[in-house]
């Protein structure tokens, strides 16, 4: 109770930084040298390991890693949850988006492909009379109803949003309050849409006595990781710019509230792309020479560095050997078991993700993927989270906190760190 009795007279507050996948190795003196000071002034935790997939949040706001939350990917077989469950609807869109692309004809440039993008999201839009949390991405529209949100179905910011207790019941039954407008989520409607944006929120909102943790969301070792590679020359520019504005956001936050602390947080890491493989293509192959029908035989989902498939019959079933055997597939990755799901400390098996799963290699891509299809990505994560490039790293930082060096967490960890520190265990 005395912890207690100091947050009410003291009002510590906390400063929740996710740094999207800032990994562990892009902190040093020369390159980061405001995060390498703080990381040696502060608890560091020089590796945080990840489950594997992409729904770090869900590990780190509730403890849980993905083996226990049963999540993989962001987006599950789910067609009862699916916002576009009005088949009849897609497929005036599919035709629809079919006579645009006799008009373009065979042309693939960006521009084309851009528009025919926008031309499928305007008219779901109208025929669906509505906005939708889940965005369409690039799945093809015979799949889409299949398909919802996984970890951000609900809001994790409502009660019991996630399948254990988070960070935010504990919030809700404490009454304490918390800042998130300067963060994010999948579906979420974000006003705030650069990361300055973000900063510059955070910082006029430091110092409000009546706010205990504060949390922001900083995309630019994604994107830039994404746009020129995580061993780029230009990366590493982009990495010295973004320590050395964490370093004014710090200060900043400092003059206004002295008794801070922050939580560094790069959620994971990210890996060099060297090589493409157009399962797309190989898919569709195996699908024509075994008379299967796409989203009446078999439904499939293209991350960027999984794919997934499900059957729907037997005749689905039948093309199986396949897929699983074909020679791209066998070369540049590996199919989930349930005993390798062991060692990437997910739940298997798990139809939400799949009665088949396979993962790419580090450096292998899945592309075109449902996600990208007009820039080949020059960086990508999602892999192996025990390669040495899928780590990210955490850095607990500010006022009563000493000095400590840890090798690796998991990241569900993350999560006591906060509750530590925001004072409660």
């Amino acid at each position: 109770w005395l912890v207690n009795l100091e947050w009410i007279f003291f009002k510590m507050a906390t400063y929740f930084v996710l740094l999207d996948a800032f990994r562990g190795d892009y902190i040093s003196p020369k390159t980061t040298p405001y995060l390498y000071y703080i990381s040696q002034n502060g608890e560091y935790y020089k590796r945080t390991r990840q489950s594997l997939g992409y729904c770090e949040r869900s590990e780190i706001f509730t403890g849980k890693s993905g083996l226990e939350t049963g999540f993989i990917t962001a987006l599950e077989f789910k067609p009862e949850h699916s916002e576009y469950s009005k088949l009849f609807i897609n497929k005036i869109v599919r035709r629809v988006c079919s006579l645009f692309s006799a008009i373009t004809g065979s042309s693939d440039t960006r521009k084309v492909l851009r528009l025919k993008k926008a031309c499928k999201n305007i008219f779901l839009r109208l025929l669906y009379f509505k906005s939708f949390k889940m965005r369409s991405y690039n799945i093809p529209l015979d799949l889409l109803h299949f398909f919802a949100l996984s970890e951000d179905y609900v809001d994790h910011r409502e009660s019991n949003a996630l399948p254990f207790p988070s960070i935010f019941d504990y919030m809700r039954e404490s009454n304490i309050n918390y800042n998130y407008a300067g963060f994010t989520a999948l579906g979420m409607r974000e006003e705030l849409r650069t990361d300055e944006e973000r900063f510059i929120q955070v910082e006029k909102s430091a110092g409000d006595e009546t706010v205990s943790l504060h949390l922001l969301y900083i995309s630019s070792a994604d994107k830039y990781g994404h746009l020129y590679g995580p061993s780029s020359d230009l990366f590493i520019t982009e990495m010295s710019n973004l320590d050395q504005r964490i370093k004014s956001f710090v200060q900043h936050v400092e003059s206004s509230d002295d008794k801070a602390k922050f939580v560094f947080l790069g959620d994971h890491g990210m890996t060099d792309v060297t090589k493409k493989i157009d399962i797309k293509s190989i898919i569709e192959n195996i699908c024509k020479t075994n008379d299967i029908v796409l989203g009446r035989d078999i439904v499939y989902f293209l991350d960027s560095t999984i794919f997934r498939v499900w059957f729907l019959n037997d005749k689905g079933w039948g093309a199986k050997v396949d897929i699983e055997n074909h020679s791209e597939v066998i070369r540049f990755g590996s199919w989930m078991t349930s005993a390798n799901s062991q060692h990437y400390n997910v739940k298997w098996p798990n139809r939400s993700y799949g009665d088949m799963l396979w993962l790419a290699s580090p450096g292998a891509m899945i592309f075109p993927d449902f996600f990208n299809s007009i820039y080949v990505p020059k960086g990508m994560h999602g892999y192996d989270p025990s390669h040495k490039d899928s780590g990210g790293m955490c850095i607990h930082y500010g006022s009563g906190i000493s000095s400590k060096n840890i090798e690796e967490i998991p990241l569900n960890a993350v999560h006591d760190i906060l509750m530590s520190s925001l004072n409660k265990v």
